[in-house]
């Protein structure tokens, strides 16, 4: 049995929102904006160099020439997948409740197979740039219309939200570096829609830049940072608990009782990952 006994923690009490104390804790230096700025000018000049191989037409530029290596496209496969809201959300449902959203991950390889081996070849054979024009040629003008139509709408709201949601972080980071050198004039309102200025007119400049080929790039690079991130993150906070007094046995022996290792969850017809597991 292990002796370890559990740190209690006393509550603090915070005397105005949990944003604004958030952002007086914090400390944004130079060197964090140095960082951030070259990861900026990381991403328009990944953008920038792959573009000077000019497309011949507008085929090349959506589909890259057919010349992505598969390795940067199964990169850019994944990080386009895990979207913002992946990455700001699931560390707080995994600790809220447990590893169950992970299940979906097995029904993402089975259905990526099942494309790969189906579709994908007929796609390829067929010749058409996207997907839309295929259904098209099969299935009449209406009914490619409706499908694009439908398509566009789901990207609107869904992605309107990310976007939202990538704004969020990069306000918190812009306020406090404002409020640091008394440069904040401004209200939290102006603050997020600056920054979703910002994400959106550097998202469409290095797309425009070199179309497909540059989203593929400026994917791959950070599915790097964040994979390698993450990692960091994992070890640093590991040596931090350690060196706190944390038991790595007790950790893990708890989190194994309240059940945080659960990947499948196959009583509960009611839960949000019951019926995606099983399609």
């Amino acid at each position: 049995m292990s002796s370890y006994k559990e740190p209690q923690f006393k509550e603090k009490e915070f005397s105005g929102s949990f944003e604004n104390e958030f952002c007086l804790i914090m400390h944004f230096s130079f060197l964090d904006l140095t960082v951030l700025l070259f990861y900026v000018g990381l991403v328009l000049f990944s953008g920038w160099f792959t573009s000077r191989k000019k497309d011949k037409d507008s085929a090349s530029y959506f589909l890259a020439g057919k010349e992505i290596s598969w390795i940067a496209l199964s990169f850019s496969i994944v990080a386009t997948e895990t979207s913002t809201l992946t990455f700001l959300s699931i560390p707080g449902l995994s600790y809220s409740s447990n590893l169950t959203f992970l299940s979906l991950g097995l029904g993402f390889v089975l259905g990526r197979i099942i494309v790969a081996k189906l579709f994908i070849p007929m796609y390829y054979k067929s010749g058409f740039i996207s997907v839309y024009e295929w259904v098209g040629n099969h299935y009449g003008k209406i009914s490619q219309k409706t499908v694009t139509f439908l398509f566009k709408l789901t990207r609107i709201l869904g992605d309107g939200v990310r976007m939202y949601a990538s704004a969020i972080p990069v306000a918190i980071l812009l306020e406090v570096f404002l409020k640091q050198f008394s440069l904040l004039k401004t209200t939290n309102l102006h603050i997020e829609i600056l920054s979703l200025l910002l994400i959106s007119g550097i998202t469409i400049l290095y797309t425009v830049q070199g179309g497909f080929r540059s989203v593929v790039w400026v994917d791959s690079i950070q599915f790097l940072i964040y994979v390698a991130g993450g990692i960091f993150a994992l070890f640093y906070l590991g040596s931090i608990l350690l060196k706190n007094g944390f038991d790595a046995s007790y950790l893990i022996e708890n989190a194994n009782q309240t059940n945080k290792f659960q990947i499948f969850e196959w009583t509960d017809f009611s839960s949000a990952y019951f019926f995606p597991l099983l399609f």
